[in-house]
């Protein structure tokens, strides 16, 4: 298996991504971002990976810095690419839907 430093990747990593927190025992799976709780801000949602989401108690948020090694790395698409740097610039200018897919679609019907 091989692991990748989280220092060597600006957040965000992409939803898919596989990680081991620090004096963590459990590996995570990325599932969102940007979590406010109790006014506090966290980088990431993840669930217990291979088990996915069990019920909403099983969720964990964390921040980058928390993470200790990455044991795989989700898809990086020209659409993460979007969406990550919306998410750093928290600009308002994020397309939920893409053009190239959507003309994909349209030029089937």
């Amino acid at each position: 298996m091989k692991a990748y430093d989280p220092k060597k990747f600006d957040k965000y990593l992409p939803c898919g991504t596989i990680v081991m927190l620090n004096k963590g025992i459990k590996t995570m799976m990325i599932m969102g971002y940007q979590r406010v709780v109790d006014g506090k801000t966290y980088d990431y949602v993840a669930v217990p990976f291979p088990e996915g989401l069990l019920d909403l108690d099983s969720m964990s948020l964390f921040n980058h810095e928390d993470i200790g090694i990455i044991t795989f790395l989700g898809c990086i698409s020209k659409r993460y690419a979007l969406f990550d740097d919306f998410l750093k610039k928290k600009s308002d200018k994020y397309e939920f839907v893409d053009p190239e897919i959507t003309k994909i679609f349209e030029e089937k019907k």
